[in-house]
């Protein structure tokens, strides 16, 4: 699973400090990873899963960026929580409003299905994001 949200498009958002940037995405490891830029000075942040995605299987996955007390990445991977503090690297906007965001990919293939997508405004709190959970896995 990828999604992508750029303040403004830079053919060089990798390398320009001047591109925010934010990406979700499941690594070689198997794991649920958060990467980006959001503070105009070059620093980037990264969160990584603590427990791996099940391979051909349906996997809840869901991030939660909580900006109430400090900068915090939340990653869940089926029920399984995994906090990050990036409070001195995320600092950028994450509004997506009238931007594109881009579900499936963006630089390389992904192989597998996406299926009930949600995007919130705001951070769900953890019982939240435990009861989407528990509700989609009753539908399999």
């Amino acid at each position: 699973v990828r999604w992508f949200n750029k303040d403004n498009w830079c053919s060089d958002w990798q390398t320009n400090p001047n591109c925010d940037w934010f990406v979700i995405e499941i690594n070689n490891n198997y794991r649920v990873q958060v990467r980006g830029r959001g503070t105009g000075d070059g620093s980037r942040f990264e969160c990584r899963s603590g427990n791996t995605i099940n391979l051909n299987d349906w996997n809840h996955v869901g991030v939660v960026v909580d900006r109430e007390e400090g900068s915090k990445i939340i990653i869940y991977v089926n029920g399984v929580k995994t906090v990050c503090d990036v409070s001195n690297l995320l600092t950028g906007s994450l509004d997506a409003v009238g931007k594109p965001i881009k579900l499936g990919g963006t630089w390389a293939e992904y192989k597998g299905r996406i299926d009930e997508v949600a995007i919130f405004k705001r951070a769900l709190t953890e019982q939240a994001v435990l009861t989407y959970f528990s509700n989609i896995n009753e539908k399999l």
